[in-house]
């Protein structure tokens, strides 16, 4: 007689199979959460700081460079209204192009830092939709203040932020 497997040894080794697949896909669902966490805490970092550099070289004067909507590379004037720098933040991320590392749950959501695409609508508070998860606002919050707002996640059923202020002089 052949060496075969019995019923009862492939039906072990199925269930064998089908235990580590479960603690599998667990895992990775951890691991994919954690990793669009990282995402959103990088863009809020890098968009923070760049604002922050620009809002600089906006106070000692001369020329700043940004980004349209389109990504063509423009320059303003400083000094400027923080009005204006705003705007010209706000056209700067749209232009980086970037998306939620969430997705886009909504069809007008089609950048980082907009509730309406075509024209661009930008955001005038923090994203506060659960379904912006990862989506990113510039606004002026005082006479001398820019707040740079992420939607960070939902959790225990409220929204966490990551919030931070620039003075603009």
């Amino acid at each position: 007689m052949g060496k075969a497997f019995t019923l009862i040894e492939l039906l072990v080794v199925v269930a064998i199979i089908g235990i580590l697949a479960a603690v599998g896909v667990t895992t990775f669902g951890g691991f994919q959460e954690k990793a669009k966490v990282a995402a959103v805490k990088s863009n809020h970092k890098s968009i923070t700081k760049l604002i922050g550099a620009k809002a600089t070289m906006c106070s000692i004067g001369g020329d700043v460079d940004y980004l349209n909507i389109s990504g063509s590379k423009k320059t303003f004037t400083c000094p400027t209204t923080i009005e204006n720098f705003v705007g010209y933040m706000n056209q700067n991320v749209y232009g980086m192009n970037l998306l939620s590392p969430y997705g886009t749950p909504n069809p007008s959501w089609c950048r980082l830092n907009v509730t309406n695409c075509s024209p661009p609508g930008y955001m005038s508070a923090c994203p506060s939709n659960p379904d912006q998860l990862g989506y990113l606002s510039v606004f002026k919050s005082g006479n001398n203040k820019i707040k740079i707002c992420s939607n960070l996640e939902y959790k225990n059923g409220s929204t966490v932020y990551l919030e931070d202020e620039i003075f603009f002089e």
